[in-house]
């Protein structure tokens, strides 16, 4: 609560030391801007077909069938068998959770690499935008307790300057696309 509290007041102090020096201010949504970037998008659409293609790599499906069979063989052994296929579960399963963890762990560090580029590209557009447009500071919306002026949102602005960066060099076949801000 005390952090709340704290940053709260570092956000008015800011904001009133802007009003000040007249400083021009504006506000805009990062979440937003993650959640609706086209790069962003796409790179879910991607994660979700690497996810199947290791999934596939790790043979996840395979063992988890293999186990259930096992299982199923069980109840019809002798209990001498059992005790038998009752390793040769055990065993299966350490293999399962195995590769599970490799593939979670090989899953993880590639959206980690990705949310990086990406997020790197969002705070990019938004420092060029902010220097493009003459701001003194642009905050973070979920910062801002109130504003008279609905035009100091420039969410959509950082938005569009982003995707027609991104689409640009993206239809291109260009690699990486650098992030430009739009011009009013």
């Amino acid at each position: 609560m005390k952090k709340v509290l704290l940053f709260v007041l570092m956000v008015a102090f800011c904001a009133g030391q802007a009003k000040a020096q007249n400083a021009k201010i504006a506000y805009a949504n990062p979440m937003k801007i993650l959640e609706t970037y086209q790069k962003s998008k796409d790179f879910k659409d991607e994660m979700d077909k690497l996810q199947d293609t290791k999934a596939k790599e790790f043979k996840l499906e395979d063992k988890k069938n293999e186990i259930m069979d096992m299982q199923k063989q069980y109840d019809l052994l002798k209990e001498d068998e059992q005790k038998k296929m009752k390793e040769k579960i055990v065993k299966a399963v350490e293999g399962f959770r195995e590769a599970q963890g490799k593939f979670e762990e090989a899953i993880t560090k590639e959206n980690e690499k990705r949310m990086k580029e990406v997020l790197t590209d969002v705070e990019k557009a938004i420092n060029d935008y902010g220097r493009k447009q003459g701001y003194d500071m642009i905050l973070d919306s979920a910062a801002v307790l109130y504003s008279s002026k609905t035009s100091a949102d420039v969410t959509n602005e950082i938005l569009d300057g982003l995707n027609s960066a991104y689409g640009g060099s993206h239809s291109s076949g260009a690699g990486s696309p650098k992030p430009s801000s739009s011009k009013k």
